[in-house]
């Protein structure tokens, strides 16, 4: 099994080596929760689709209680690892593995126990409360399989492996999909199918991470050194515990939304299950082409004027306009193509543009360009006063657009 040392190397290499893997099996999770909702609202139809919708809070509630509790008792083996320490790695992961089983135990009854309570004191409607008791009873019956992926996924993170559980969550977003159609529409076993094929595509990814950590040799029932004391023990609770009721007060705020959202009746519960699973796939998209933007260091620009230079993007704005004042273009195009490329940086932070350069047609095309992009940016244009129409034309132009325009006199005159 391939591990890799964090401690040694790039730090900021090693975090985009790492971090990308996290974000694409991100991707693929919502891809396969948005499948989900839609092939139940295609085959089932609306009230399904609302109980799906009803559900969600309620599932995200176990789901990151375990993801919690799982990432805190990761933490440990994480520092005996970079530490060096295989004994202490040995215990650590001994340790993760009795409290999950203990913990998974424990959510396994008590989720059976509490989610009918739960679902009349958030008022759900009659019309589907049969449907989502259904779906969240298979659901949390497969507690232990998620924490056996969760865990397992962590660890392998722990040891500097995040391309591993990212295999695991593509062939099991997959698998869901494939499942979902056949068991929702092949098999018509109803809302039932849906999480049932959630279930079992979780137990794949469990397998595809344990049999990758099987042959490592790390993890072995007959190791002495696997067995935990109370104080590792302790110290993994101390960190897992907190991380996961901080999840689980995330979750009782959409409880909170959720029980406003029930009030509303069955077809509102479905169109803000719709709207929200599009929403969380773009958002998560989103995510991941702006960190490769963030983290693109290799564009290089050649600015021509009296001092050819080159300019790069992690060079920063104050270079960039030092560099600019000294700069003399004779070309629009390539005064386009240098202020364009920090429009991105300017609408976020917001920024104040002064443009001192011969106005022409291509000029003002670009800074109505420029104005347009949003409403962070405050765009002055300084010239001399003119009385040449074809010049007030254009500078009508730009006042129109909303661009400043400023007159200055020349010394002298």
């Amino acid at each position: 099994m391939r591990t890799k040392d964090m401690t040694t190397g790039s730090p900021a290499r090693l975090l985009l080596q790492f971090a990308l893997p996290l974000m694409l099996g991100n991707v693929f999770q919502q891809f396969y929760t948005f499948v989900d909702t839609m092939v139940v609202g295609q085959a089932l139809g609306v009230k399904a689709l609302a109980a799906l919708g009803a559900a969600e809070w309620l599932t995200f509630l176990m789901f990151g209680l375990v993801q919690g509790l799982v990432q805190g008792f990761s933490v440990v083996i994480a520092q005996r690892f970079g530490a060096g320490d295989e004994s202490g790695l040995k215990k650590a992961l001994g340790g993760g593995i009795c409290l999950s089983l203990a913990a998974a135990c424990l959510f396994l009854v008590m989720g059976q126990i509490i989610l009918h309570p739960l679902l009349l004191l958030l008022g759900t409607p009659d019309e589907i409360a049969g449907m989502t008791l259904i779906y969240l009873r298979i659901l949390y019956g497969g507690i232990p399989a998620a924490f056996a992926y969760n865990l397992l996924a962590a660890i392998l993170r722990s040891l500097g492996n995040s391309r591993t559980p990212l295999q695991a969550m593509t062939v099991s977003s997959f698998c869901n999909i494939f499942l979902d159609i056949l068991f929702v529409f092949v098999f018509r076993w109803g809302i039932q199918g849906a999480a049932a094929a959630t279930v079992l595509s979780q137990v794949l990814a469990a397998l595809f991470c344990f049999i990758k950590l099987k042959g490592s040799g790390l993890i072995s029932l007959k190791d002495k050194r696997c067995r935990p004391d109370r104080t590792m023990l302790e110290e993994q609770l101390r960190l897992g515990l907190p991380m996961g009721i901080q999840n689980m007060i995330t979750a009782m705020g959409g409880l909170i939304v959720q029980s406003v959202i029930n009030g509303f009746g069955v077809l509102f519960i479905a169109g803000y299950t719709a709207a929200n699973k599009l929403y969380g796939l773009l958002e998560t998209a989103a995510s991941v082409v702006a960190c490769q933007i963030r983290q693109d260091n290799q564009v290089r620009l050649p600015l021509v004027g009296d001092r050819p230079m080159e300019y790069s993007s992690n060079m920063g704005l104050p270079v960039l306009l030092e560099e600019l004042a000294r700069c003399t273009f004779n070309e629009t195009e390539r005064f386009e193509r240098v202020l364009m490329m920090q429009m991105a940086e300017l609408r976020k932070l917001g920024a104040v543009v002064v443009i001192t350069t011969r106005l022409t047609s291509e000029v003002a095309d670009l800074l109505i360009r420029m104005k347009r992009m949003g409403p962070n940016v405050r765009l002055y244009y300084v010239t001399f006063r003119t009385d040449r129409p074809e010049r007030l034309a254009l500078v009508g132009r730009l006042q129109q657009a909303g661009v400043e325009v400023n007159y200055v006199t020349p010394q002298g005159s």
